[in-house]
C-alpha cells in the first residue's frame, strides 16, 4: 500500500491539466484517482451510478448537484435501492434533499452531535467513491477537489460499516 501512496503522490505532484487521471491495479484492487474540476468528477460519479444494479448508499455533507440527483432518480426507477444521509446543517432550498424525497428515495438527516463531513458513495457493495468532492456546483466548477473510485472488497466493507453506523443514528 505504501507503493500506492508513493505512486499517487508522484503522479499528482507532476499533474497538469493535460495529464490523464491515475489508474492503479494493486493485486486486483482497482483505484482510480481524479482531480476536479479538470477531470469532471460529476461525470465520473454519474458513470458509476449508472452502473448500479442493486444499491447506492451515500453520506453527503453538501449535495446540490441536479445532474447527480437526476441520475439517482433514474437508478431508483430501475429498481436500485438508494439511501442518502444528509448533513443536517447543509439542507437548504438548493440541496437535493427535497428532490430525492419527492421521488420516494430513502433520505435521512444526520443526527450525531458532530458535523457529518463525509462524502461517500457506496455502489452495489463493490465500488466506493470517496474524497473531498461534494456534489455541488462549486466543486464541479471552482474548487480544487478529488475523488478516488475504489474497487476493493476490504475497503468497501469498512466504509459500508461506517455508512451503517451513521445511518443508525440518522432520522428518516
Amino acid at each position: 500500500l505504501n507503493a500506492f501512496y508513493r505512486t499517487a503522490y508522484n503522479h499528482l505532484e507532476k499533474r497538469s491539466l493535460e495529464t490523464k487521471p491515475l489508474h492503479l491495479n494493486l493485486s486486483g484492487s482497482l483505484i482510480d484517482a481524479y482531480l476536479c474540476p479538470q477531470d469532471n468528477c460529476e461525470d465520473k460519479v454519474i458513470q458509476e451510478i449508472n452502473k448500479a444494479n442493486t444499491s447506492i448508499d451515500i453520506l453527503a455533507f453538501s449535495f446540490t448537484s441536479q445532474a447527480i440527483g437526476e441520475a439517482l432518480v433514474k437508478a431508483h426507477s430501475r429498481g436500485v435501492t438508494i439511501r442518502v444521509v444528509f448533513e443536517k446543517t447543509r439542507i437548504s432550498k438548493y440541496s437535493q434533499y427535497e428532490n430525492l424525497h419527492s421521488h420516494n428515495i430513502s433520505i435521512y438527516t444526520d443526527k450525531n452531535k458532530y458535523t457529518m463531513h463525509e462524502k461517500t458513495f457506496l455502489i452495489d457493495n463493490r465500488t466506493l467513491i470517496v474524497g473531498s468532492y461534494n456534489p455541488t456546483a462549486n466543486a464541479n466548477e471552482r474548487n480544487d477537489e478529488n475523488i478516488l473510485v475504489v474497487q476493493d472488497t476490504h475497503v468497501v466493507q469498512k466504509m459500508n460499516r461506517e455508512f451503517k453506523r451513521v445511518l443508525s443514528i440518522a432520522q428518516n
